[in-house]
């Protein structure tokens, strides 16, 4: 009798081990992916144009410009998933060449992150996102198409037991529905 309560009490403390090594896991794997995976472009219908295109990035509070001096603010897991996958799309989808933003081009888009929320059910993680783009012409300085785009995604509990997965899930899901919308966008302009 000893030995069976012995051996349960081994087996609960094994469990209990693993269940606390996944969490710990899991939020070590949630710190090395941080920005969410791009979106499959390929079943978007697009045109494709030869102009070039450069695209600036004004995050946070007042308009403060993303960048890496230590005395700006650091940007949060939405800018750097939406500045990522925003670059990785408009290459992917060619509807413009990209070029950097300090090279002459045909035109430039100005992305300004107005609001993110993230509202915790108990059920269910709901993200959602309004994005400001601005198309300019850069020949003559004039504003060629500008659109606030709302997006929302929501993330049920069935999808991630764990809190920090479903945010992360939520988050990379709003970013990616701005992007469609915002892509399917610009490739109605035929520019």
């Amino acid at each position: 009798m000893k030995k069976q309560l012995l051996f349960l009490f081994a087996l609960s403390l094994l469990f209990v081990g693993c269940v606390v090594n996944e969490a710990a896991m899991m939020t070590i794997a949630m710190k090395l992916q941080a920005i969410p995976t791009p979106i499959d472009s390929s079943s978007i219908s697009l045109y494709h144009s030869n102009k070039t295109l450069k695209v600036n990035y004004f995050f946070g509070s007042g308009g403060v410009e993303y960048s890496l001096n230590p005395f700006t603010p650091k940007p949060t897991m939405i800018e750097r998933g939406l500045k990522y996958n925003l670059l990785v799309t408009l290459k992917n989808t060619e509807i413009f060449t990209i070029v950097d933003a300090n090279q002459i081009s045909n035109y430039s888009l100005n992305v300004i992150l107005l609001s993110q929320e993230l509202q915790d059910d108990i059920i269910d993680m709901t993200s959602a996102l309004i994005v400001r783009y601005y198309l300019i012409d850069e020949a003559t300085l004039q504003e060629i198409w500008s659109k606030d785009i709302r997006s929302v995604y929501t993330v049920k509990s069935d999808d991630s037991f764990f809190r920090e997965r479903r945010i992360e899930m939520a988050n990379g899901g709003v970013v990616n529905e701005n992007i469609k919308i915002l892509i399917n966008e610009l490739s109605s302009l035929r520019l």
